[in-house]
């Protein structure tokens, strides 16, 4: 057996060692093969989201307000359907969010709610001009360019909802 089947095996029984995968990097790149990289890059994009909430619980909650990526267009997936992606445009002043939204029925929907910077959360509410098209949405801010949460829509419909970043 080779020293990567070695490896991969090492990953296969215990999916959730960190180091059997940066182990596996290491051994990788000192061949110059950029599956290491690949590796090492996954490895950091998991730690990033959990590094951020750390450092929001020891930053002024008004500089974030300031320097939150939280405004432009964004792709909104609800309940992990991929054909259900629509835009959602955000702006944000502070902790305030405003933008748009377009629902499957082609309506464009006001988008108001709030971030807590030091919780890393957003909350929101998408309103249509009907009484009908109301969706409450919580999610935890992953990263400059995601945030997951849950929503409730029309009083009684829930499930999850992705958000990322159109262009990233």
């Amino acid at each position: 057996m080779s020293d990567e089947a070695g490896f991969l095996r090492a990953i296969q029984e215990n999916p959730e060692d960190d180091d059997a995968r940066l182990v596996y990097a290491d051994w990788l790149e000192e061949r110059g093969d950029m599956r290491g990289e690949y590796l090492r890059l996954e490895h950091q994009l998991v730690q990033i989201p959990l590094r951020l909430a750390q450092l929001r619980q020891h930053i002024d909650p008004a500089w974030l307000a300031i320097c939150s990526r939280l405004a432009g267009t964004w792709s909104i997936m609800w309940c992990g359907n991929p054909a259900n992606t629509n835009p959602i445009k955000l702006s944000q002043s502070g902790d305030t969010i405003e933008g748009t939204y377009l629902n499957d029925a082609r309506e464009t929907c006001k988008v108001t709610g709030r971030v807590d910077h030091k919780s890393g959360t957003a909350s929101f509410t998408i309103k249509g001009d009907s009484a009908r098209f109301v969706v409450l949405c919580d999610g935890i801010i992953a990263s400059a360019s995601l945030v997951e949460g849950r929503y409730q829509a029309y009083g009684n419909s829930m499930g999850s909802f992705r958000m990322s970043r159109v262009g990233e």
